[in-house]
């Protein structure tokens, strides 16, 4: 009975390997045909880990590099303005 138990054991090992790996490809196959564009000129390009991210997923690329693409002239002007309030305390 221990053998039988053991058989059984590793048929579902193999069958869980099998589906797992026919999903990786299949999943490997739809991200070589999508449609990839172009890095824009205008955003800064990030190397390292994240650049897998470059052209497949618009939502992530834009969790990732909004701070860099949010320049808010206003921060820039409340700068400034502290800068001038911390040196007339002075």
């Amino acid at each position: 009975m221990g053998f039988l138990s053991f058989l059984y054991f590793l048929f579902s090992i193999s069958m869980f390997s099998f589906v797992l790996a026919r999903h990786l490809l299949d999943k490997y196959e739809e991200i070589q045909q999508m449609d990839v564009e172009p890095w824009p000129e205008d955003r800064p390009y990030v190397p390292g880990p994240m650049k897998w991210y470059s052209g497949r997923t618009p939502w992530i690329k834009d969790a990732l590099f909004s701070p860099y693409l949010k320049k808010d002239s206003n921060s820039v002007e409340k700068k400034k303005k502290k800068k001038i309030r911390n040196a007339e305390k002075y």
